[in-house]
C-alpha cells in the first residue's frame, strides 16, 4: 500500500482544519461566554459558509439567513456612537489642528479669494462623518485587529484579546486571495464581508466582542490557507507531508494554549 493511499482525501483535512481553527481561538469562546446563542449562530454560519465556498455545497441561502442574525446580534450589542458628535477632548484636539492650518488665498487679477479650508476638512458635520467612517473602516480591516490584539492601536475603555493566534497570520491572507480567486463565490464572499463593513461604519466599532460579523469569513479563509499550506506539504514532503503537518499544528495549540494563559476564556 502506497503512501499516496495512506494519506488522507484533501476534504477529510479539510474539515479537520476547520474544526481545530473553529474551536482553536480564543474568539469562539468568548462569544460563547458571552451569548450561547450567539456562539452556536455564528459557528453555524461558519460551517454553512464553508461547505458552500471550499466544498462547494449549495448551501449559500442558508448562510446568508444565519449571517442576517448574526448582523442583527452585531448590531443589537455594539455601542453606537454618532458620526459627527464630538467629545471634549476631540474638540480640543479639532481646535489645535485648527490652528495649524495655513492661511489659504486665492488671487485673482487684483481680488483675493480667501479659502476656508481647514473649516472645510476639520469643522464641518459632512467632512467630520467622512473621517469618523474612514476611522471606523480601518480599525475593522486592520489585521492586527485579530492577530495581534490590534497591537500598536488599543483603544482606551475596551479590553483587547487575541482572538485568533498569530500564526495563522498568513494562512489568513492565502486563504482570503484564494477564496477570491472563484468567480463564482466571488459575489457571495463580498456580500459577506462588505455588509459588515458599511453597518459597523455607520454604527462604529464599540463592541466588546469586536466584530464578531466576520468571523466566518475570517475562519473560512484560515482554513482555505491552511488547506493550500497541506498541498505545498504533500508536493515537497510527499510522504512525510502528514509529520509536517502535525509539527505545524503542534505549533499552533501550543500558541493557543499561551493566548489562554495570557488572555483567559
Amino acid at each position: 500500500m502506497t503512501s499516496d493511499t495512506l494519506r488522507p482525501s484533501l476534504n477529510k483535512i479539510s474539515y479537520l482544519i476547520l474544526i481545530f481553527v473553529l474551536f482553536g481561538n480564543l474568539w469562539v469562546w468568548r462569544i460563547f461566554n458571552h451569548n450561547l446563542l450567539l456562539g452556536l449562530l455564528v459557528v453555524v454560519t461558519t460551517i454553512f459558509l464553508f461547505l458552500s465556498v471550499s466544498l462547494c455545497f449549495s448551501l449559500k441561502k442558508l448562510a446568508i439567513l444565519f449571517f442576517v442574525f448574526t448582523l442583527i446580534f452585531q448590531f443589537r450589542t455594539s455601542d453606537r456612537v454618532s458620526l459627527t458628535q464630538l467629545s471634549n477632548d476631540q474638540i480640543r484636539e479639532r481646535d489645535m489642528r485648527l490652528k495649524e492650518y495655513p492661511p489659504v488665498k486665492l488671487s485673482l487679477a487684483d481680488r483675493t479669494f480667501w479659502i476656508p479650508a481647514a473649516h472645510w476638512l476639520e469643522n464641518r458635520r459632512e467632512s467630520i462623518a467622512f473621517f469618523r467612517i474612514l476611522d471606523n473602516i480601518s480599525y475593522v480591516v486592520d489585521p492586527n485587529l485579530y492577530f495581534f490584539a490590534n497591537h500598536p492601536r488599543q483603544r482606551v475603555g475596551i479590553k483587547e484579546f487575541e482572538k485568533f493566534p498569530y500564526i495563522l497570520t498568513p494562512f489568513f491572507v492565502i486563504g482570503l486571495f484564494q477564496l477570491f480567486r472563484s468567480e463564482k463565490d466571488r459575489p457571495f464572499l463580498s456580500v459577506m464581508i462588505m455588509v459588515p463593513l458599511v453597518i459597523i461604519s455607520f454604527i462604529g466599532n464599540i463592541n466588546s466582542l469586536g466584530p464578531f460579523c466576520l468571523f466566518p469569513v475570517i475562519v473560512v479563509a484560515v482554513v482555505s490557507g491552511l488547506g493550500q499550506l497541506y498541498k505545498l506539504l504533500i508536493k515537497v514532503f510527499k510522504k512525510y507531508c502528514n509529520l509536517a503537518f502535525v509539527v505545524f499544528w503542534m505549533f499552533y495549540i501550543t500558541n493557543f494554549i499561551q493566548i489562554i494563559v495570557y488572555e483567559g476564556i
